[in-house]
Protein backbone atom coordinates (compact mmCIF):
# COMPACT_ATOMS: atom_id res chain seq x y z
CA UNK A 1 0.00 0.00 0.00
CA UNK A 2 0.84 3.51 -0.82
CA UNK A 3 1.63 6.14 2.21
CA UNK A 4 -0.31 8.22 0.51
CA UNK A 5 -1.79 11.83 1.40
CA UNK A 6 -5.55 12.20 2.23
CA UNK A 7 -8.15 14.84 3.19
CA UNK A 8 -10.26 14.78 6.06
CA UNK A 9 -13.57 16.30 7.09
CA UNK A 10 -14.70 16.28 10.47
CA UNK A 11 -18.12 17.83 11.15
CA UNK A 12 -20.68 17.86 13.91
CA UNK A 13 -23.92 18.27 12.78
CA UNK A 14 -26.91 19.48 14.34
CA UNK A 15 -29.88 17.42 16.03
CA UNK A 16 -27.31 14.81 16.95
CA UNK A 17 -25.59 13.81 13.39
CA UNK A 18 -22.47 13.80 12.28
CA UNK A 19 -20.30 13.44 9.07
CA UNK A 20 -17.11 12.77 8.25
CA UNK A 21 -15.37 12.92 4.38
CA UNK A 22 -12.62 11.27 3.62
CA UNK A 23 -10.48 11.65 0.46
CA UNK A 24 -8.22 8.30 0.17
CA UNK A 25 -7.35 6.05 -2.43
CA UNK A 26 -8.45 8.32 -5.12
CA UNK A 27 -11.71 7.71 -4.30
CA UNK A 28 -13.88 10.29 -2.13
CA UNK A 29 -15.99 8.45 1.05
CA UNK A 30 -18.56 10.00 3.14
CA UNK A 31 -19.92 8.70 6.50
CA UNK A 32 -23.13 10.17 7.75
CA UNK A 33 -23.02 9.35 11.32
CA UNK A 34 -25.97 9.47 14.14
CA UNK A 35 -25.63 9.97 17.84
CA UNK A 36 -28.35 8.23 19.08
CA UNK A 37 -26.31 4.88 20.12
CA UNK A 38 -22.59 6.43 20.92
CA UNK A 39 -21.23 9.83 20.24
CA UNK A 40 -19.08 9.00 17.16
CA UNK A 41 -16.88 11.76 16.78
CA UNK A 42 -15.87 10.91 20.91
CA UNK A 43 -15.08 7.39 19.73
CA UNK A 44 -13.11 8.44 16.68
CA UNK A 45 -10.79 10.44 18.48
CA UNK A 46 -10.39 8.41 20.92
CA UNK A 47 -9.44 5.79 18.76
CA UNK A 48 -6.87 7.87 17.19
CA UNK A 49 -5.37 9.24 20.60
CA UNK A 50 -4.28 5.88 21.25
CA UNK A 51 -2.71 5.56 18.77
CA UNK A 52 -0.82 9.00 19.52
CA UNK A 53 0.12 6.94 22.71
CA UNK A 54 1.87 4.44 21.13
CA UNK A 55 -0.44 1.85 20.84
CA UNK A 56 -0.36 -0.66 18.64
CA UNK A 57 -3.61 -1.34 17.23
CA UNK A 58 -7.21 0.54 17.66
CA UNK A 59 -10.47 0.92 16.77
CA UNK A 60 -14.18 2.56 16.74
CA UNK A 61 -17.81 1.79 15.32
CA UNK A 62 -19.48 4.54 14.28
CA UNK A 63 -22.86 4.15 13.65
CA UNK A 64 -25.48 5.25 10.73
CA UNK A 65 -29.38 4.50 10.76
CA UNK A 66 -29.07 1.99 9.43
CA UNK A 67 -25.81 0.50 9.61
CA UNK A 68 -22.05 0.87 10.69
CA UNK A 69 -18.81 1.37 9.98
CA UNK A 70 -15.99 -0.05 11.66
CA UNK A 71 -12.63 1.51 11.78
CA UNK A 72 -9.40 -0.98 12.67
CA UNK A 73 -6.21 0.88 13.00
CA UNK A 74 -2.43 -0.10 13.84
CA UNK A 75 0.80 0.81 13.53
CA UNK A 76 2.69 -0.56 10.60
CA UNK A 77 4.96 -2.80 12.53
CA UNK A 78 8.31 -2.30 10.12
CA UNK A 79 7.29 1.56 9.97
CA UNK A 80 6.13 2.57 13.08
CA UNK A 81 5.00 6.16 11.72
CA UNK A 82 2.60 4.68 9.20
CA UNK A 83 -0.71 3.88 10.55
CA UNK A 84 -2.68 1.02 8.29
CA UNK A 85 -6.55 1.65 8.57
CA UNK A 86 -9.05 -0.59 7.25
CA UNK A 87 -12.63 0.69 7.18
CA UNK A 88 -15.90 -1.55 7.37
CA UNK A 89 -19.37 -0.74 6.71
CA UNK A 90 -21.74 -3.57 7.74
CA UNK A 91 -25.65 -4.15 8.27
CA UNK A 92 -26.20 -3.07 12.08
CA UNK A 93 -29.48 -1.76 13.81
CA UNK A 94 -27.29 0.16 16.66
CA UNK A 95 -25.81 -2.39 18.25
CA UNK A 96 -22.79 -4.07 17.35
CA UNK A 97 -22.38 -7.95 16.63
CA UNK A 98 -19.45 -9.51 14.62
CA UNK A 99 -21.97 -11.27 13.25
CA UNK A 100 -23.51 -8.30 11.12
CA UNK A 101 -23.17 -9.02 7.17
CA UNK A 102 -20.18 -6.99 5.53
CA UNK A 103 -21.91 -4.74 2.72
CA UNK A 104 -18.00 -2.74 1.73
CA UNK A 105 -14.45 -2.19 2.55
CA UNK A 106 -11.70 -0.11 1.79
CA UNK A 107 -8.18 0.22 3.02
CA UNK A 108 -5.12 2.87 3.17
CA UNK A 109 -1.95 3.58 4.67
CA UNK A 110 -1.03 7.18 5.69
CA UNK A 111 1.20 8.62 8.27
CA UNK A 112 -0.04 9.34 11.48
CA UNK A 113 1.61 12.64 11.60
CA UNK A 114 -0.41 13.38 8.55
CA UNK A 115 -3.86 12.24 9.47
CA UNK A 116 -4.10 13.63 12.99
CA UNK A 117 -2.55 17.30 11.50
CA UNK A 118 -6.41 16.77 9.39
CA UNK A 119 -8.28 15.63 12.35
CA UNK A 120 -6.15 18.24 14.56
CA UNK A 121 -7.12 21.02 12.48
CA UNK A 122 -11.01 20.19 11.90
CA UNK A 123 -11.14 20.51 15.75
CA UNK A 124 -9.15 23.58 15.98
CA UNK A 125 -12.03 24.42 13.55
CA UNK A 126 -14.78 23.20 15.81
CA UNK A 127 -13.41 24.77 18.34
CA UNK A 128 -14.23 27.94 17.12
CA UNK A 129 -17.49 27.92 15.73
CA UNK A 130 -18.60 26.33 18.67
CA UNK A 131 -18.18 29.53 20.19
CA UNK A 132 -20.75 30.97 17.33
CA UNK A 133 -24.05 31.43 19.36
CA UNK A 134 -25.94 30.11 16.20
CA UNK A 135 -23.81 27.39 15.81
CA UNK A 136 -23.89 25.88 19.05
CA UNK A 137 -26.71 26.12 19.72
CA UNK A 138 -28.45 22.37 18.38
CA UNK A 139 -24.66 21.13 18.72
CA UNK A 140 -23.58 21.68 22.47
CA UNK A 141 -25.10 18.48 24.21
CA UNK A 142 -23.14 16.38 21.52
CA UNK A 143 -19.97 18.16 21.64
CA UNK A 144 -17.23 15.99 23.22
CA UNK A 145 -15.30 18.91 24.82
CA UNK A 146 -13.18 16.52 27.17
CA UNK A 147 -12.27 14.19 23.87
CA UNK A 148 -11.20 16.91 21.90
CA UNK A 149 -9.42 18.38 24.98
CA UNK A 150 -7.45 15.19 25.16
CA UNK A 151 -7.00 14.74 21.59
CA UNK A 152 -5.32 18.00 21.19
CA UNK A 153 -3.30 17.83 23.89
CA UNK A 154 -1.36 14.71 22.88
CA UNK A 155 -1.09 15.64 19.42
CA UNK A 156 0.64 19.15 20.83
CA UNK A 157 3.01 17.06 22.72
CA UNK A 158 3.81 14.50 20.33
CA UNK A 159 4.12 16.80 17.65
CA UNK A 160 5.55 20.25 18.58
Amino acid sequence: MDHQEIELTLSLGDHGWSYIKLDANGENYAFVLTHVFNNPIAEFLNAFTSLLNSVKTSRCILFDEPGAYKWEMELNSEQQHIVDIQVSEYESCGEWNETDRQISEFEFSVKLQHISACIYSELIRLNELMKIKTYKLNRNHEYPANDIKAFIEVYERRYS
